[in-house]
């Protein structure tokens, strides 16, 4: 399947961002692509902050949303629609909300930017939180027979999130974006390549790039990177689009080749298991041996207590038979109680109790 990234240059005003868009999308589709992204803030790059909040829409609902669904039914393309601001129960706070569009004009998925933006330079200052309230759970879906990871420009620093999204893996991670200049120049390739290289997978990054009419501008060099980091499209500057082959083919290659996702130890899906010091492992085994000998000892002293005092119970029933006995068979003649008394049979008989006590 083709890819491809789209960007753009975006204007404080809605209808004509979307018009550039579609024309946009539609230059991708005439290049063969069945799946192509707009950039971060594609509908709006106002003039202050609280412009997002003027243009939020409800969830599923609103003519941003609808555009793209059009857009993706008339094009027979899925689309990743860069993002645009969501409604909250804050009216004060917008998502910042990238959604996945299937050719027959659906919703598959959305997301929501997880990390939010701050940096200063000089008199150059942005900080998305007075605005944005930041999203929660990473999300990946399926996009015809690629599995599609959704990322939001600063995003791409956290290789966390990454990781996240490939279990299981995905085919191709999308990371709309509006790089300042600063840190584009530093940063932007650098990021891309080494987000594609850990994971092993295309990286498509649409961006806003070039001078906008509120005066900000934004890095550009929207492009798209293999399994193998290596770029394969790329436009530096100024609205277009920039083409490239997704190959599940070379994506194997690669994962067989140099199989790293495979060799990870950290991070993978095991069962919990407590941690414990030698130390620690030592005391519990010492503890649980005197646990053991303590237990057994104490059984085995109720054992012999339960034998004696059963015993000492037979004893005295025994002689107090054998007295019967002895009485009825003797009646002038008690029984011998003395040790000194001469042995007979009545004498051993009413001895014998006494040896049995002490058994055991």
């Amino acid at each position: 399947m083709k890819i491809a990234a789209l960007q753009t240059v975006s204007a404080p005003e809605v209808e004509v961002n979307l018009a550039s868009a579609d024309r946009l999308l539609a230059e991708a589709a005439a290049a063969g692509a069945g799946l192509a992204a707009l950039p971060e803030y594609f509908c709006l790059m106002g003039r202050r902050d609280a412009d997002k909040l003027d243009i939020a829409e409800a969830p599923g609902d609103g003519p941003i949303q609808h555009f793209l669904a059009d857009a993706a039914l008339r094009h027979r393309l899925w689309i990743v629609g860069g993002t645009l601001p969501v409604k909250t129960d804050d009216p004060a706070k917008v998502l910042n909300r990238s959604t996945l569009w299937s050719p027959d004009g659906r919703l598959v998925a959305h997301y929501d930017k997880i990390h939010l933006f701050r940096f200063e330079q000089g008199e150059e200052r942005y900080d998305e939180a007075r605005v944005l309230r930041a999203g929660a759970e990473p999300m990946a879906a399926q996009a015809g027979a690629l599995r599609v990871g959704l990322s939001v420009c600063y995003d791409l620093r956290f290789p966390e999130l990454y990781r996240a999204l490939m279990q299981p893996p995905c085919d191709l991670l999308c990371v709309p974006s509006a790089f300042t200049v600063p840190t584009g120049r530093a940063h932007w390739e650098l990021l891309l390549r080494a987000r594609a290289v850990e994971n092993q997978c295309y990286v498509l990054a649409p961006a806003q790039g070039g001078l906008h009419p509120n005066g900000r501008r934004t890095w550009g060099h929207s492009m798209i990177v293999d399994p193998w980091g290596e770029v394969l499209a790329l436009r530096p500057e100024g609205e277009g689009v920039v083409v490239a082959e997704l190959d599940l083919d070379r994506l194997a290659e690669v994962r067989v080749r140099l199989p790293a996702l495979e060799h990870r130890r950290l991070g993978r899906a095991r069962p919990r298991r407590r941690r414990t010091s030698a130390l620690g492992q030592e005391r519990s085994r010492t503890t649980s041996c005197l646990g053991a000998t303590q237990a057994d000892q104490t059984g085995r002293d109720a054992g012999f207590s339960t034998r004696l005092d059963g015993r000492r119970g037979f004893t005295a029933a025994r002689q107090r038979s054998t007295s019967r006995v002895a009485r009825l068979q003797h009646p002038k003649r008690p029984v011998p109680r003395s040790p000194r008394t001469p042995p007979g049979p009545n004498a051993l008989e009413a001895t014998r109790p006494r040896a049995s006590a002490g058994e055991g």
